[in-house]
């Protein structure tokens, strides 16, 4: 039996590091690709019911309530920020990160970086 899980046959899925311990834990053990697509039975099948029950069963309530600052541990980073991975926030801030994602758009497209007029 992991720790997350001991956690909360414990009760402590109330506490936002359990809980997104636990998620990540999920995650990575359902090897699913995004929080977003955990569903109502991987919570009941692996020891989350009270967590997900604590929302309405509704797993989407879990997720929002890890917080926006929370990374989605079934996502990873790519080279270039937006391309399928996640964006660290105040990321898009930055003109230089805004042109990067620009210029690697525009070589996908087959568009010369920089030239504003091929858009």
């Amino acid at each position: 039996m992991s720790i997350f899980v001991l956690a909360f046959v414990l009760g402590h899925h109330f506490d936002i590091i359990w809980c997104r311990s636990y998620v990540t834990w999920l995650v990575k053990k359902l090897q699913l690709k995004s929080m977003n697509e955990l569903r109502l039975n991987h919570f009941l099948e692996n020891f989350g019911t009270g967590l997900v029950k604590a929302y309405s069963s509704s797993p989407l309530g879990v997720i929002a309530s890890l917080g926006q600052d929370f990374a989605d541990p079934g996502i990873q980073p790519s080279g270039v920020a937006g391309e399928g991975g996640y964006t660290p926030k105040n990321h898009w801030d930055s003109m230089e990160n805004q042109r990067a994602f620009a210029d690697s758009l525009a070589t996908k497209l087959k568009l010369p970086p920089g030239d504003l007029a091929a858009w």
